[in-house]
């Protein structure tokens, strides 16, 4: 009997050992699939990298050789291209000097018929101003006996001086204001000038001869008039002044026209006239049609270009998913490892306390038998045979076991309810 029951408790710790196993195993299913999965995700990995990296080669030997076949057709047009701005920057400069020239040239001409202008006005002026003195020299008499020259005798000499200097003084800033401009008033700005001087010289000259004559001044050179030579030789002179200004305005030739050269106002227009601008549109032709010839062959580059860069982003793409996969491959791994360490352990420690409860459980048994109760209850039934009833019982018992007396009748396990 002792036997029978220790037999089923070793089959129920096996029971149990072997669930724990299972229980373990079906934990542990997770992390497997998992690193089986990253290991086939890592051979694929791998797969990919072989296939990108022979896709890879290929499109890099595919940019080389059209690289090469591109590069004389690029090098030709950027050749092109750089004649092209270096006709255009030499066409500039030389615009930029002959315009400099141009320039300097008509400042030049304008200064001289600025020049020529105030020679005119100059010598027309000077040419009045001479005439009016010779006059006034060649009827000297008729000057001397004038009104002008009786009001300054009735003032005394230097109120007289005064008013002769004063005036002169003020026709000459008159003139020199005036002679600056052109035509008429540069003109008479001039006579003014002259007569600032002539004016009042003629005018205390002839006061000087009246108050002689008059006795109230001693005569120059021991003599009431001057020889009648004297003022004629004057009005020679002034009249020679006067021709020479007035003959310098008339035969004064005028500057020639700015001699500006027919290269010269070429070089000036070299972006819109020929032959600059002509040799520019053959330099831009050339190079339109050098960037049009290289086309073909630069699309085809920037297509390889463009090939090897999605070749090389795949094979970056399948080297990160190796990684990942190796990494997906040894954590789960690791976690596998650890469950099953784990599982081991409880299965170790399931075992052992199942024995510790098969040897309770047997030494109660013993205790039962020798105590004179029967095993399979709680409490003290009498052991089987004989058959004991509920009456015999007096109490609620608890099946453990087997129920040789028949005291659970509904099969609950709790017998005598």
């Amino acid at each position: 009997m002792i036997d029978s029951r220790r037999g089923c408790v070793a089959q129920i710790v096996l029971v149990v050992v072997l669930l724990m196993t299972l229980g373990g195993s079906a934990r542990a299913a997770d992390p497997s699939i998992g690193l089986s999965e990253a290991e086939s995700r890592a051979a694929s990995a791998e797969a990919d990298i072989v296939s990108t990296q022979a896709q890879v080669d290929a499109a890099r030997a595919q940019y080389a050789a059209t690289s090469r076949r591109a590069e004389p057709a690029a090098n030709a047009a950027r050749a092109a291209q750089t004649r092209v701005r270096d006709l255009r920057a030499s066409l500039i400069s030389g615009q930029q000097k002959a315009r400099a020239q141009i320039s300097e040239l008509e400042s030049i001409h304008r200064q001289e018929a600025e020049d020529h202008d105030q020679e005119v006005t100059n010598g027309i002026g000077i040419g009045l101003a001479a005439l009016i003195g010779a006059g006034i020299a060649l009827a000297w008499g008729w000057f001397r006996a004038s009104s002008v020259i009786a009001a300054l005798s009735r003032i005394d000499l230097g109120r007289a001086l005064g008013l002769c200097l004063g005036g002169g003084i003020l026709l000459i800033l008159i003139g020199a204001a005036l002679s600056d401009a052109e035509g008429v008033s540069g003109t008479l700005g001039s006579l003014f000038l002259g007569l600032g001087f002539i004016l009042p010289t003629a005018l205390l000259l002839g006061r000087h001869s009246a108050e002689i004559q008059r006795g109230r001044a001693k005569p120059t050179f021991k003599r009431d008039r001057l020889p009648s030579w004297v003022p004629r030789s004057v009005a020679a002179l002034l009249f020679l002044l006067a021709l020479s200004g007035l003959g310098s305005s008339i035969f004064s030739e005028k500057p020639a026209a700015s001699s500006v050269s027919t290269q010269l106002r070429e070089e000036a227009a070299a972006l819109t006239s020929d032959p600059g601008a002509r040799r520019l549109a053959d330099a831009k032709a050339e190079a339109e049609a050098a960037q049009a010839k290289a086309m073909g062959p630069l699309r085809q580059q920037q297509a390889a270009q463009a090939a090897l860069r999605e070749a090389t982003r795949e094979l970056r793409r399948a080297k990160s998913l190796l990684v990942s996969s190796k990494a997906d491959q040894r954590r789960f791994a690791r976690r596998l490892a650890v469950l099953v360490a784990r599982e081991e352990r409880e299965a170790a420690k399931e075992a052992v306390r199942a024995e510790r409860e098969a040897e309770e459980l047997a030494e109660g048994e013993t205790e039962s038998l020798s105590s004179g109760c029967d095993p399979n209850y709680t409490g003290c039934v009498p052991p089987y045979p004989p058959d004991a009833d509920c009456a015999e019982v007096g109490e609620t018992v608890t099946v453990l076991g087997e129920d040789p007396h028949g005291l659970d009748a509904d099969g609950d396990l709790v017998g005598c309810e």
